[in-house]
């Protein structure tokens, strides 16, 4: 590694060592704050989508690393509606929907620096532009509302290329990750998870002329929160997709892709009283198990290859009852990447 290699490792080291001292600080801060008496915590994103910088699929992870001395710059735009709706008991047996968060914009600044050729680093940085919705503080009798805005918890970590070749006409490639996200964001606006989240994963992508498949595993391990009755701990990940070009020369191509997390703890299955809470749905032994389908569009066509575009929409897969809580109904996505180098080389 030269001079300014070096010096890059010096920089993302101290960014690092400020988020974890930060971090730490926040997490020892919020255990009161994240597991209230209520059972309303609001140290719980709203938003699962974790886009990454120059990815071919807006939320699995890249096959493919930057290459060495490289870097790549992406600004992702989510809106959000209905991610996150409380029912409160009325005189509809079905009870009445509150929105703790009824529509939100979230933004990810993210970039990826290439350490090696088989090695990038990812440093992003969510928060949310705008966002409304009752909150709990109705609920809870708190003169505390739904902030605005707010700064999310950031995100870090490595990627690792460990394969790349071709095999019978398709070529794959395949990458590990390691992402740790420390808790500093805003407690009350639900973009914090409030306690520190590790994230290992591994993304592959098979393709055969133009076509292209990838699925994308891994976990999310951090503390669990109560959101009326709805227990969000622990979760697993998992997610597929597939694109095809419909202009030549990278001009345009379109990709579809489903993804899902896989909550591990036990759902609370007491029957609520006639004042509880549940989200959305009463509480029950059902999974909690967040998914969504999203179809985008991208064009990589522009500056030589080295400018990217996204746009896509998609919503919640209804697949349980307990499913919707941080699945909204409906998702837009905007994303825009620009890189020292050419598009994606999985």
């Amino acid at each position: 590694m030269g001079r300014r290699g070096r010096k890059w490792a010096r920089t993302i080291v101290a960014v690092i060592a400020s988020l974890g001292l930060q971090g730490l600080a926040r997490s020892l801060l919020a255990s009161e704050a994240c597991q209230p008496p209520s059972g309303l915590s609001t140290c719980l994103p709203a938003d699962n989508l974790w886009p990454s910088p120059r990815s071919r699929f807006a939320w699995l992870g890249p096959s493919s690393t930057e290459p060495e001395r490289s870097v790549a710059f992406a600004l992702s735009l989510s809106y959000l509606h209905h991610p996150i709706g409380l029912s409160v008991a009325s005189a509809d047996p079905e009870g009445t929907t509150v929105w703790a968060v009824e529509d939100a914009v979230y933004a990810t600044m993210g970039a990826a620096l290439g350490l090696t050729q088989r090695v990038h680093f990812e440093l992003n940085f969510p928060f949310a532009s705008f966002q409304r919705g009752a909150g709990t503080s109705h609920l809870t009798g708190s003169n505390t509302t739904l902030p605005r805005s707010a700064m999310g918890d950031a995100r870090f970590g490595p990627t690792v290329s460990v394969l790349a070749q071709t095999l019978n006409e398709w070529d794959l490639a395949l990458a590990s990750r390691m992402l740790v996200t420390a808790p500093t964001g805003d407690r009350t606006a639900f973009v914090s998870a409030g306690s520190v989240t590790f994230a290992p994963g591994i993304s592959g992508t098979a393709r055969r002329g133009q076509f292209r498949l990838a699925v994308d595993a891994g976990a999310r391990l951090r503390r669990h929160t109560e959101l009326g009755g709805a227990l969000i701990g622990h979760q697993l990940s998992l997610g597929v997709g597939a694109s095809h070009p419909v202009l030549p020369d990278r001009w345009l191509t379109v990709a579809l892709e489903s993804f899902a997390l896989f909550t591990l703890a036990t759902q609370l299955v007491e029957d609520p009283a006639p004042a509880a809470l549940s989200p959305r749905e009463r509480p029950s032994d059902a999974p909690h198990i967040p998914a969504e389908w999203l179809i985008s569009a991208q064009s990589n066509h522009l500056l030589a290859g080295r400018l990217g575009l996204v746009l896509g929409v998609g919503g919640a897969l209804p697949i349980g009852r307990a499913s919707d809580v941080t699945a909204p109904a409906l998702r837009a996505l905007l994303s825009v990447a620009i890189s020292t180098t050419t598009s994606p080389r999985d």
